[in-house]
C-alpha cells in the first residue's frame, strides 16, 4: 500500500502553477501517488478542482512561493518539502528519490 500522498499548493492566478500542474499529474501517476491541493486565491486549475481553500495549513507549512509541493507520509501524518516553484519531471523526481532516501535513513 502507498503510504505516501503529496500537497499541491497553489494560486490559480501563478502562470508557474499553470505550466508545473501537468507535470505534477504525470509525475503522480508516474510514481501512484495520491495528490491533495489547496489554493491560496479561490481560483482553482484545470484537473485540481477539489482544491481546498486552506490558507492555515499553508501558513503552518510555512509556503512562501508558488506551486509548493510537500510529500506526506500517511502513517505518521509527516510533512517533507519536496519542491518550491516550476520543476520540469526529471529534477521533481530527482527531489522525489532523494526525500525517500533520506525518510528512509539512507544517505542523501
Amino acid at each position: 500500500e502507498q503510504s505516501y500522498e503529496l500537497l499541491f499548493v497553489y494560486a490559480g492566478g501563478c502562470q508557474y502553477c499553470h505550466k508545473f500542474a501537468p507535470v505534477l499529474k504525470q509525475f503522480a501517476q508516474t510514481n501512484q501517488l495520491e495528490i491533495k491541493s489547496i489554493s491560496l486565491d479561490s481560483n482553482l486549475l484545470p484537473g485540481f478542482t477539489n482544491a481546498k481553500n486552506a490558507e492555515s495549513l499553508a501558513s503552518r507549512l510555512n509556503v512562501k512561493t508558488f506551486p509548493t509541493l510537500f510529500l506526506f507520509n500517511k502513517n505518521d501524518d509527516k510533512g517533507y518539502l519536496l519542491s518550491e516553484g516550476y520543476l520540469p519531471i526529471e529534477d521533481l523526481e530527482l527531489n522525489f528519490s532523494t526525500l525517500i532516501n533520506y525518510i528512509n535513513g539512507g544517505l542523501v
